[in-house]
């Protein structure tokens, strides 16, 4: 690595943003973003569950107003240290007090490259380990950041490592964008079979009791059987270092998961409640304000932490592309049945009490020979991203380090 020296110096803003007063209450449909840390993953922004507040809440907040390339950085809870850029599209725009802003000196250093450089995994490592050091939350403090150690690279030799790593994020961005036309294609034939019951034939079937004759609606537990998963103990540091993926709330984004943040051994699953699902077990979250409702897919054999309920078919045609698909079109019903003040959650037993619509299994298997290949491409896409992500990340400390020449 090149010659280091502390973040602070190179930037004109570092600090945290600010929750307007009222929280949630004062969030409405359209205005002015409030970008906050469910918004922002390494590397990238999700504008799902985007916050926005009107212009006089906004003002009280100018002092969080964001600007073109700054580097925003989570810097508490489970999904501490993930960092993106600040999305032109969102501008302007103010954050909240769980993420922080980066101003970087324009002629000094080149924001993207200061984000791919908080993405590597070798300062994930470092600011995960700086934000468990505190207490009990993890945090990540204005002073942590300020000495953060950064390489003295020149600016024109920053810029074109940064063209470099670009390119391969240009390649993931255009695959997301197919998934994203692929999810669209899935989620419209969902709702105009089983929302709007425009399925094949509905001329020649009549609507008993609200729903399409020869269709139940009981509950989950019926067809599913459900389970969570477990936290090996953390007295145990050996017990993640496994190669078993543990998947947790924050890991799930209506996707599949191929990775996770923590790999956990044989051992740790014997010695704890923890258990391993089989590959296409759909996972959801039970706790968490920001995370209840939200699925995700294992795409291989995983296990995951008690804050995740996965679903176990007990048929064959009792799919996981359709109950992912049904449970995002409640997920506001599930998180009005949360509970709590501190930490929400939605008991399991009130999970297998939701009661879900179950056409009969001829029109599921129509509705799973065009689902389960749209669903197949955006498994693939993701692997194909994970890869050009893995490919960006180990080519960013050899170009940092001049071992190849830019």
């Amino acid at each position: 690595m090149k010659n280091m020296v502390k973040l602070k110096p190179y930037c004109t803003k570092i600090g945290s943003g600010i929750t307007p007063r009222g929280g949630d209450s004062v969030y409405i449909e359209s205005g002015v973003a409030l970008i906050r840390s469910q918004n922002i993953y390494n590397g990238s922004f999700s504008a799902e569950g985007l916050a926005f507040i009107d212009n006089d809440t906004a003002q009280r907040m100018k002092g969080v107003t964001l600007e073109k390339d700054d580097v925003l950085l989570n810097i508490t809870g489970d999904s501490v240290a993930r960092c993106c850029t600040v999305p032109e599209d969102f501008l302007p725009a103010r954050v909240n007090q769980h993420v922080s802003i980066i101003r970087t000196q324009k002629e000094n250093l080149d924001s993207k490259f200061l984000m791919y450089y908080l993405i590597s995994p070798w300062m994930q490592s470092r600011m995960l380990s700086f934000a468990g050091s505190g207490g009990t939350r993890k945090a990540l403090t204005k002073e942590m950041i300020e000495k953060f150690d950064i390489p003295q690279i020149d600016y024109p030799v920053q810029q074109n490592i940064v063209s470099i790593l670009s390119s391969h994020d240009n390649l993931i961005e255009v695959n997301q964008k197919r998934i994203q036309l692929l999810e669209d294609s899935a989620r419209f034939l969902f709702r105009e079979w089983f929302v709007y019951f425009k399925f094949p034939g509905y001329e020649k079937v009549k609507i008993v009791d609200g729903i399409p004759e020869g269709w139940e609606k009981e509950p989950i537990k019926k067809y599913f059987n459900t389970t969570s998963g477990g936290t090996p103990s953390r007295k145990h540091p050996e017990f993640y270092d496994g190669d078993i993926n543990w998947v947790k709330t924050q890991e799930l984004n209506e996707k599949y998961i191929f990775d996770t943040d923590e790999k956990v051994t044989e051992e740790a699953i014997n010695k704890s409640s923890a258990k391993i699902f089989p590959k296409n077990t759909l996972l959801i979250s039970i706790y968490g304000n920001a995370n209840i409702g939200r699925t995700g897919i294992v795409a291989e054999p995983s296990a995951s932490n008690q804050a995740c309920v996965a679903f176990l078919p007990k048929k064959q045609h009792y799919h996981y592309i359709y109950l992912q698909q049904y449970l995002q079109t409640i997920r506001d019903y599930l998180v009005g049945l949360s509970q709590g003040a501190a930490q929400t959650n939605i008991s399991q037993d009130t999970l297998r009490k939701v009661k879900i619509l179950m056409p009969g299994e001829l029109l599921m298997n129509k509705f799973l020979y065009i689902a389960e290949p749209l669903y197949e491409q955006i498994k693939n896409l993701q692997y194909q991203n994970q890869k050009l992500a893995y490919a960006r990340d180990l080519l960013l400390p050899r170009l940092m380090s001049g071992a190849i020449e830019v």
